[in-house]
């Protein structure tokens, strides 16, 4: 189950841009199959990624996170640990 706090959202929002390859470009199949081993609800996760500005997606349907460096400075600064 995704986490209800916002504390431990950004936790489990750490975790899975962890899964990702910074300098990699996936499919949407492919970040849904990452995701998938996460929660079953895997378009939700992808979804909360992009809604916080930190995976995005062009009209290909193409995913890359932004700027590596930068995503785990935001993501820590939101959820310390």
């Amino acid at each position: 189950m995704y986490p209800s706090k916002k504390l431990h959202r950004y936790h489990e929002l750490l975790h899975l841009v962890g899964l990702l390859n910074s300098r990699a470009v996936y499919r949407e199949r492919e970040v849904n199959e990452i995701f998938r081993n996460v929660w079953d609800d895997f378009a939700y996760l992808r979804r909360e990624l992009v809604d916080h500005g930190y995976l995005r997606r062009n009209s290909r349907g193409e995913y890359w996170l932004v700027d590596g460096s930068e995503c785990f400075e935001i993501l820590h600064a939101d959820a310390p640990l």
